[in-house]
């Protein structure tokens, strides 16, 4: 009978360790704050984008006007061939005019390489550029959020209650494009979509970092992790 007894009183020992064990991982839970960061947003508003653009415009645009002269006078070239294709002269027989369609198609495949070279340096470019964006980004969001405590820190939704997109006037105007043109859902498949790209469905105004992960950018660089840009190496280097 004491033996008995004394396998019950252990168990209720076990029980009330185990119960205080679950209080204290759910007191410790409760503890855990959560924050998010519209990451479009940030981007956006992120001043160094806006240097990259100007230094990318800087770097290729005499470059791209030069392509551009070129493929003119490649039109111009065309079009006089094909004035004397109209005007009775065979190409078969006419040697003038053979010459001319050989080196209308030599300046096409030069031009088209020429382009295909402009459009993978800039491509290059603005992805070295941008990696170190985000890079930049990830490190202001990491010391904003250590520092207002949050233990993690996830990406706000991109789009409101009505599944419009937030800010998409200001990103559509930051690439040129027609803000009303992303605003329109094209289809209610692209509604459903919208709705599973948020990864946070509801948040508290008073967790969201966003406005603070921009002000560390564009206030402080170095201590965000943002390094100044460096200078724009002149045309054709």
């Amino acid at each position: 009978m004491k033996a008995k007894m004394a396998r019950v009183s252990m168990w209720a020992v076990v029980g009330l360790l185990l119960l205080g064990l679950g209080s204290a991982g759910r007191a410790e839970a409760a503890e855990s704050r959560i924050g998010v960061v519209n990451v479009t947003r940030v981007f956006n508003s992120y001043k160094k984008v806006k240097d990259i653009q100007e230094r990318l415009k800087a770097r290729f645009d005499a470059r791209r006007r030069e392509l551009q002269a070129k493929e003119k006078q490649m039109r111009e070239f065309r079009d006089i061939i094909e004035l004397d294709v109209r005007s009775g002269r065979d190409p078969k027989v006419d040697r003038e005019v053979f010459k001319k369609m050989q080196q209308l198609q030599e300046m096409e495949f030069s031009l088209s390489d020429e382009f295909r070279k402009l459009r993978k340096d800039v491509e290059k470019f603005r992805m070295d550029e941008m990696k170190e964006v985000l890079k930049d980004i990830r490190a202001a969001i990491r010391t904003v959020g250590s520092e207002l405590g949050f233990d993690l820190v996830m990406r706000a939704p991109e789009y409101d209650d009505k599944l419009e997109p937030i800010d998409a006037g200001e990103a559509a105007a930051a690439e040129g494009e027609n803000p009303e043109a992303k605003d329109e859902a094209q289809s209610a498949m692209e509604l459903v979509a919208r709705f599973r790209e948020n990864p946070v469905l509801f948040h508290g105004k008073d967790v969201d970092i966003t406005e603070k992960v921009i002000a560390r950018l564009n206030a402080d660089p170095e201590k965000s992790g943002a390094a100044a840009p460096a200078p724009a190496p002149a045309p054709g280097q």
